[in-house]
């Protein structure tokens, strides 16, 4: 798994780079703040590396995967409505 940043303000200067995704299936997922940083219900907040751990199985449902993680975080947090954006992409490479 490789994580890339791009955050900061405007005056921020990036760099560039390539992954070369090996032969196979391979995923990518892109998603803002929001797909990690949920509060739990009475808890501490969900984070970036459990995400991951959620994501790297191959999912069941491979149609219902973002679906099935947001309503995870719904019951996670206890509300039906995040408290911050959740944005996610899925790209399959086959």
């Amino acid at each position: 798994m490789k994580r890339c940043q791009g955050h900061g303000p405007p005056d921020s200067t990036y760099e560039s780079g390539t992954v070369a995704v090996p032969p196979g299936p391979a995923r990518l997922y892109i998603f803002s703040d929001g797909a990690y940083e949920v509060d739990r219900v009475g808890g501490a907040m969900w984070t970036l590396e459990e995400l991951q751990e959620y994501l790297l199985p191959e999912p069941p449902d491979e149609a219902g995967e973002i679906d099935g993680l947001y309503r995870f975080l719904q019951e996670m947090c206890g509300q039906k409505t995040l408290d911050d954006d959740f944005s996610m992409l899925k790209v399959r490479f086959d």
